[in-house]
């Protein structure tokens, strides 16, 4: 039996992909960025650029789309979010035009942008993962109604007390002058249990990642702290499963 395809763009190192692998679904990664982790079949391309390819889309029975989220995100300081592309808009264009089954996925404040909320997943609803990061989804019309919304559960622990991470960032958090030193100087943005790895690894562990092996480090972080958790996705994606 032929697994179901799924095209993921904006796919970054691939942490939606490996969860919509897991899950049971061929995965093509797409980003106009060379991926080297990438554990799949990978297409540096553009993103707009290849749903306006009809032959292309048409061997793919859904598709995933996660938009860059600085521009969005409320960390972002506001000079550097007037420089971020804002692709919300044309991405749903395109995606409805296909006629395909489709995701879009970014952070809280894409709402503000256009985003029409239909679903919340935070890495809370996975014992195993230790990281505090909540995502929201538009869903196409073809799969609204088989993803109820699920309770979110409160996180166990927090970050002032070392038991999770937000892995955001490059680098380890500091305190600016006559501030108080937060909860992520101490412990030096660690995970409590775990000073004696690195940062990467830390949040490597919290986010659980473990294909990040090429390049230097910051652009290995940097891919990192962009990637979303896979269970996060294998929930969503099983869920899709049986509509195909």
């Amino acid at each position: 039996m032929l697994k179901p395809k799924v095209l993921d763009l904006f796919c970054g190192a691939g942490g939606c992909s490996v969860g919509y692998a897991r899950a049971g679904f061929e995965v093509v990664g797409v980003d106009f960025i060379a991926q080297p982790n990438y554990p799949y079949t990978f297409i540096q391309a553009d993103a707009l650029a290849v749903l306006q390819d009809p032959d292309f889309i048409a061997q793919f029975d859904f598709i995933h789309a996660s938009p860059p989220c600085q521009g969005y995100s409320k960390i972002t300081p506001k000079h550097i979010k007037a420089t971020k592309p804002d692709l919300m808009f044309p991405v749903r264009d395109l995606l409805v035009q296909s006629g395909k089954p489709f995701v879009i996925e970014n952070v809280e404040g894409a709402s503000k942008a256009g985003l029409r909320v239909d679903l919340k997943l935070s890495a809370t609803l996975f014992p195993e993962l230790r990281v505090l990061r909540e995502r929201h989804f538009e869903l196409s019309q073809h799969i609204r109604d088989y993803v109820p919304q699920p309770i979110l559960p409160k996180p166990r622990g927090s970050v002032k007390t070392g038991e999770l991470l937000t892995c955001v960032g490059y680098g380890c958090p500091g305190s600016g002058k006559g501030q108080k030193p937060s909860s992520m100087v101490y412990f030096r943005g660690k995970l409590k249990d775990h000073l004696d790895k690195t940062l990467f690894e830390n949040r490597a562990l919290a986010m659980g990642i473990d294909w990040i092996k090429i390049g230097t480090a910051k652009s290995k972080m940097k891919e990192l702290v962009n990637a979303i958790p896979p269970p996060t996705r294998n929930l969503l994606a099983a869920k899709f499963l049986t509509i195909f």
